[in-house]
């Protein structure tokens, strides 16, 4: 599949000379590999799957590093609680007659057929009798401590479920729905809510995704065999690249290469008007990604003082056809210099912009994934997960900017009130998330690997300023969000 995509958006004639690279560095691992056997597991599964797909089951490190399962967190908070019944007959049903991924359990290539289960077994009830604040930390407490599923690997249910929280003074409440990535990957998710009317408009029809419309039906121009060449030696390179100056940045410990203490926090930005940041973007001739990823990288400057290289990785998910299954990892993460050594922060801004307007003519995001499921696949299981531990020792953090919902929605009838995106990480990570015309977002990071009081409510505070400053400098002062000055005054 990833061959087939990789010829009509490269050209036959470089898909062959990307071939011709890959056997290069296919021998090389050659002589490691033992596919009579890995060819007798496939035959024992229901269905296989990708390299990318096994490698988020098995883990994406070294065991070593004791990283967090790869699970997608999203909090839905809601104006009133939702029964069991009614996510089980709204959210759940659906999602198991779906897509046999969600009714079925990860298994060392793929996935087999589960025991005997009951769709209510997928959702966890969870009464807080406090505050709303405590409510919050409950939801954070099972996203960031509780990291992995009930019962974990030997998990005989499928891997994701919902968590209700209520809280028993007030009509507050919130559902934490929880993916573990195996199973696909963002836009996945997207594609199959809005296929299957899960997430529905307050008129009560189903909520369509522009995202997901535009991925599938995006085309790209054919690239320059000199931009190929460029790409192959940026992926193949990347894992030995210099680190990043951590020292400068003070994001993560330098030469901490992962030393983790399982105990992740999470610091909410405030909340910003999706229709300020558009006018930012407008009035700059830039992206809301860059306007967000400048923000981000002007925080990271005046916490530590600038200086060095800071890159971030980026997930990045490619076109797909609708003909193949609708769940599935089609994603790399690509390198990005954020270029928070910059001390003017309309030149950070220009930067950004270049950065990524190259990164999207590129062919790099293509012949990454191409590598990844037919170069990497080949390696053994543990220099596969070297290769992506080098490569995010190398990097100072993850940054995702997810468009969601333009218009307000009902989850299993009740209306969404805010939405987050939660997900730890061996590196801090930012996750960037828009609903119904705000921005929401947070930084989750491990206490032990952040060498000073970086992430803190300041850290957040340097987020709102950028967003202002870039206004003040761009002459788009005429609708300066209130929330972010009161936010800035506070801190």
């Amino acid at each position: 599949r990833e061959t087939m995509l990789l010829s009509s958006f490269l050209g036959e004639s470089s898909t062959t000379i990307l071939a011709g690279a890959a056997a290069v560095i296919t021998v090389v691992a050659a002589g490691t590999l033992l596919s009579s056997s890995r060819s007798k597991k496939k035959k024992q599964l229901k269905r296989s799957w990708s390299f990318t797909s096994e490698g988020m089951r098995l883990g994406v490190f070294p065991p070593k590093v004791d990283a967090p399962p790869t699970m997608i967190n999203v909090i839905l908070n809601l104006d009133d609680a939702p029964t069991v019944d009614d996510l089980c007959d709204q959210i759940v049903q659906p999602l198991l007659q779906a897509e046999e991924r969600f009714r079925m359990i990860p298994t060392p290539g793929g996935l087999r057929e589960s025991s005997a289960f009951e769709p209510k077994d997928l959702i966890r009830q969870v009464i807080v009798v406090k505050d709303e604040s405590s409510m919050r930390y409950e939801l954070d407490q099972i996203a960031l401590k509780q990291t992995a599923l009930p019962d974990g690997m030997s998990r005989e249910l499928p891997w994701w479920e919902l968590v209700l929280v209520t809280n028993s003074k007030n009509k507050k409440a919130a559902v934490l729905l929880r993916f573990h990535h195996c199973l696909g990957d963002g836009l996945s998710l997207i594609q199959v809510f809005d296929d299957e009317g899960i997430i529905k408009t307050k008129e009560g029809s189903a909520n369509k995704s522009k995202v997901t419309d535009a991925l599938l039906k995006k085309k790209r121009k054919k690239p320059s065999l000199s931009s190929i060449f460029e790409a192959i030696g940026h992926v193949a390179t990347l894992p030995t690249t210099p680190h990043d100056a951590f020292e400068s940045s003070k994001l993560r410990a330098s030469g901490s290469h992962f030393s983790l203490s399982q105990k992740w926090e999470v610091i909410y930005f405030p909340t910003v008007p999706l229709s300020y940041i558009k006018a930012l973007k407008t009035a700059s001739k830039t992206s809301v990604n860059d306007v967000l990823m400048c923000a981000i990288s002007q925080a990271i400057y005046e916490a530590s003082g600038g200086g060095g290289q800071c890159r971030a990785l980026l997930p990045v998910s490619l076109p797909r056809s609708t003909s193949h299954e609708r769940m599935r990892n089609q994603f790399v993460m690509m390198s990005a210099d954020i270029h928070a050594n910059k001390t003017d922060i309309m030149d950070r801004l220009e930067a950004i912009r270049t950065t990524t307007s190259f990164l999207k003519s590129s062919p790099r995001a293509f012949i990454q994934l191409w590598m990844q499921n037919n170069i990497g696949s080949k390696l053994p299981t543990f220099l596969a997960q070297k290769t992506a531990d080098d490569i995010f020792d190398r990097h100072s953090l993850v940054l995702t900017n997810v468009p969601g919902p333009e218009q307000v929605c009902l989850f299993a009838g009740k209306q969404v009130t805010e939405v987050q995106l939660l997900f730890p990480n061996v590196v801090p990570q930012v996750d960037l998330l828009s609903y119904a015309g705000s921005v929401y977002g947070n930084i989750i990071y491990d206490p032990q690997q952040v060498t000073m009081s970086l992430v803190t409510e300041k850290f957040v505070s340097s987020y709102a300023q950028a967003i202002v400053t870039m206004g003040q400098r761009l002459n788009v002062t005429d609708d300066v969000p209130k929330e972010l000055q009161q936010f800035i005054k506070k801190y």
